[in-house]
């Protein structure tokens, strides 16, 4: 996220124009930022907008292989947007285990 995505975000929300506190985006597979992340959230640059990201829906076994939940690559993710509040990543499939999401079951 730190070495590519964000940077890449950044390039895009100024090219935009986007003039945002929060910017919410589902492009790359990590879900975040979740509480164990630095600081518990993500920045464009020094002042700019902080970044959410949904995170990825599909079972990959590359990213979660021996996993379990709560993990930044489990399927499930999503952002939860409520009135007064900062938007927040969220695990809708926390509670489910590996052999549950597999695509063979």
């Amino acid at each position: 996220m730190r070495h590519a995505a964000a940077p890449a975000l950044a390039h895009v929300v100024a090219r935009l124009g986007v003039d945002a506190d929060w910017v919410v985006f589902g492009h790359v597979h990590r879900l975040g930022p979740l509480a164990a992340d630095r600081r518990g959230h993500w920045r464009l640059g020094d002042n700019g907008p902080r970044l959410v990201n949904s995170g990825s829906w599909l079972y990959d076994p590359l990213l979660i292989d021996r996993a379990s939940p709560p993990h930044p690559y489990w399927p499930g993710g999503a952002v939860l947007i409520e009135p007064g509040c900062d938007p927040r990543a969220v695990g809708l499939l926390d509670g489910l285990a590996a052999t549950a999401l597999r695509p063979d079951h």
